[in-house]
């Protein structure tokens, strides 16, 4: 496998295309603790995945003639992938903002290299580079929405109002579903409860729309729930966005609100990297990084030499932080572990579906195409990390939501889990919900559907042709030759 990462030669700084020397480290010590891990795991028998580490600024800077020396020894074991006792090579891992560095989807396209999208930091606009061997480990905005608002059409709501943080007017064009209003929440400079105030009593001019999604601090869901009870209590059917690692277990044991809670899986956390690696180094027991002492040195300003940059002795007395802390670890980190993780499941299902038992790199292993190897093994990785599944849904990392409800349990409110959402399906759980109706308009008759004006909010009806039957309220489909619609107008017959 291959990592691909662009940083400055100067300690502290980065420019407009990489990182600090600090987060070359960090990013550095994850690709060393998930090979770690996948050897830890022994995933076949007798293998050791290792990994090549290429500064992408020799790619940025160079002259051609030293660009292409930068894959020198990434094409010298892909050439002898093929042949028995030499390393396989599985992939690459890349990612630079929004773009890929230069050179790098040649490269992959010409040995038909399977890329994993990993991004320093994540553009969650950012378009897919052209090439079908490609999958990103994140999501991007648009997806995260779309999944959000289908769980909220599969739960028969298409009449919707808003309140976050900042505008998504923007948004509201681009889904079957209408968003009436979107309210900004501001509490930079009004008192809390004044705002909820102002919040509700905006909700409550369009009462058709009965569901608001809160895209808040729990604090600020508390604080408006709370002041709807007093306005009319139990009319608005509420439904928060949280990360699921976020513990609101216990927040809203008072609120009597009808409430639903969708919990997206945390793709980014890093506690077992920081607490099982990171904050274990220490310059004695980390020589495989070679940025590390020097980094140390300045977070803890000692010396590990004899010369007197800081004027102290590095010595444990010194240590009081750990170096997690210090040197600043973001989410992206998990991404790229997860990343690794992905290559080595897809080589281990690999082996087991292709190589007998005893066999390590059998002839069928070692000559499965990149395409084949991509698509029927690294797309089809399912797994779960100790807090997040990981799959891929059209090329990209899936989103994975719980959906709870806030009910009464005993003598106290609980969010109790109904549904899930994965692989872009909903299912729900237990019996029929009692949820309030939030539509744009009353159903359309038998073999009419529903359409939007310019957009408006107001849904108007139109008649399907004769040969036609519905799909959803939406959507007319022509029947098949020879067939006519049923009855009911849901089938043909």
């Amino acid at each position: 496998m291959a990592k691909l990462f662009v940083f400055s030669d100067e300690v502290g700084v980065k420019d407009s295309y990489g990182y600090t020397r600090n987060q070359v480290v960090v990013y550095i010590e994850a690709i060393l603790y998930a090979i770690d891990s996948l050897n830890t795991e022994n995933l076949i028998p007798g293998v050791t995945f290792g990994v090549s580490i290429v500064n992408g600024s020799q790619i940025l800077f160079s002259n051609d003639t030293d660009k292409s020396k930068v894959f020198d020894n990434i094409s010298m074991i892909v050439r002898e992938s093929k042949n028995s006792n030499s390393s396989l090579f599985l992939g690459m891992i890349d990612g630079l903002k929004e773009h890929f560095l230069p050179n790098v989807l040649e490269f992959v396209k010409q040995h038909h290299l399977p890329l994993l999208g990993f991004p320093y930091s994540i553009n969650e606009y950012s378009t897919r580079p052209s090439y079908n061997l490609y999958a990103q480990m994140y999501n991007t905005f648009q997806m995260k929405l779309n999944s959000t608002i289908t769980v909220l059409e599969q739960f028969g709501w298409d009449y919707i109002q808003i309140v976050a943080p900042y505008s998504v007017k923007q948004f509201s064009k681009q889904f079957n579903i209408c968003v009436a209003n979107s309210y900004i929440f501001m509490n930079d400079y009004i008192q809390i409860e004044d705002e909820c105030n102002r919040i509700v009593e905006k909700l409550m001019t369009t009462s058709a729309a009965r569901v608001v999604v809160l895209m808040l601090s729990t604090r600020e869901v508390k604080c408006i729930l709370n002041t709807a009870k007093t306005k009319k209590e139990n009319y608005f059917q509420w439904v928060t966005y949280v990360i699921k690692m976020q513990n609101t277990a216990n927040e809203y044991q008072n609120i009597t609100e009808k409430l639903i809670q969708i919990e997206k899986f945390d793709t980014m956390d890093t506690s077992d990297f920081e607490k099982f690696h990171l904050d274990k180094l220490t310059p004695e027991n980390n020589k495989r990084n070679p940025y590390f002492a020097e980094v140390w040195q300045r977070l803890y300003s000692c010396d590990l030499t004899n010369e007197t940059t800081y004027g102290k002795m590095c010595s444990s007395e010194i240590y009081k932080t750990n170096l997690s802390k210090l040197i600043g670890v973001n989410g992206e980190a998990a991404l790229l572990i997860n990343a690794f993780k992905v290559y080595g499941m897809a080589l281990h299902n690999l082996w087991r579906n292709k190589c007998k038992p005893g066999e390590i790199f059998c002839n069928e292993l070692r000559n499965i195409d990149g395409e084949s190897f991509f698509k029927d093994f690294v797309l089809k990785v399912d797994f779960k990390t100790k807090h997040t599944p990981i799959a891929f849904y059209r090329n990209e990392a899936t989103v994975e939501f719980e959906i709870k409800e806030l009910q009464n349990v005993g003598d106290h409110r609980e969010l109790k889990q109904i549904a899930s959402w994965r692989m872009n399906r909903l299912d729900k759980y237990g019996n029929e919900l009692n949820l309030v109706e939030s539509t744009c308009a009353a159903n359309c008759t038998k073999g009419s559907k529903q359409i939007r004006s310019s957009h408006k909010c107001n849904c108007l009806c139109a008649k399907c042709n004769p040969n036609e039957y519905l799909i959803d309220k939406y959507t007319c489909q022509k029947c098949d030759d020879g067939k006519i619609p049923n009855d009911d107008f849901n089938n043909c017959i």
